[in-house]
C-alpha cells in the first residue's frame, strides 16, 4: 500500500497480487495479467513491473501487508514468465 499525493489530496494506492495484478487508487482501478509484464527492474527497495511500452507498476518492497520482499521477488519472477528483461540496479 502506497500513499500518493494528487491534487492536494492523499490517495491510497493498493496493489494486490492474486490471479492477476490489480491496482486501486480511489475510484481508479485496473488489472493486468502477469503475462503482460515484459521487463522487471529490481532495486533494493523497489520493483518496477513494466508493461506496454513505458507503463509500469511501482512496488515498494517495504510496504507489504502480507509477506516480505524476499518471498515477493521469488513469487513475481516465477509468475511473470514472459519477461524479456530483468534489470538490476
Amino acid at each position: 500500500m502506497v500513499k500518493i499525493r494528487n491534487n492536494d489530496k492523499d490517495n491510497e494506492c493498493i496493489v494486490s497480487f492474486s490471479d492477476e495484478i490489480t491496482v486501486v487508487q480511489g475510484r481508479y482501478k485496473f488489472s493486468i495479467d502477469y503475462e503482460q509484464i515484459n521487463k522487471i527492474y529490481l532495486m533494493d527497495n523497489i520493483i518496477v513491473l513494466s508493461y506496454s511500452g513505458q507503463n509500469g507498476i511501482i512496488v515498494d518492497l517495504n510496504k507489504f501487508i502480507i509477506g516480505d520482499k524476499t518471498s515477493f521477488k521469488k513469487y513475481i519472477l516465477k509468475r511473470c514468465n514472459r519477461v524479456g528483461k530483468i534489470i538490476k540496479r
